[in-house]
């Protein structure tokens, strides 16, 4: 199941899962800044998660990009709720932290169920 269907309340979740999710999600993100990589797109929809185990893995990396320092990087991408400050504001040359801003709004998404954040996390309209 996508987190973004399990955010919209089809699938009942504790915080020691959202602890292993998120754990999980931190582990994904290290590897894919290791390799040199920059997702770009981490939102609900692009992670998956085994219902039995909570087990969670980040997925679609069709806007990745290799990162290099000062380049200036496309500003039109992401999903609009998930996307960090400085692409809101056209600065270009961005790096990892692109991918740690959408990491925190998952995590504002599974612990704050009522939230506007969570509304845009599960694709419902206030």
């Amino acid at each position: 199941m996508s987190l973004k269907d399990m955010i919209a309340g089809k699938h009942e979740y504790s915080k020691a899962d959202v602890k292993h999710i998120v754990r999980q999600l931190l582990r994904a993100l290290d590897t894919v800044h290791e390799s040199g990589l920059i997702h770009r797109d981490v939102k609900p929809g692009n992670v998956v998660v085994d219902l039995d185990t909570f087990d969670s893995r980040l997925i679609d990396f069709g806007l990745a990009e290799f990162y290099f320092p000062n380049k200036a990087y496309n500003i039109r991408i992401a999903t609009k709720p998930f996307k960090p400050p400085e692409i809101l504001i056209n600065h270009p040359k961005y790096f990892q932290s692109f991918d740690m801003w959408g990491l925190g709004n998952i995590l504002g998404c599974l612990v704050s169920p009522e939230s506007v954040l969570n509304q845009r996390c599960s694709g419902r309209r206030t």
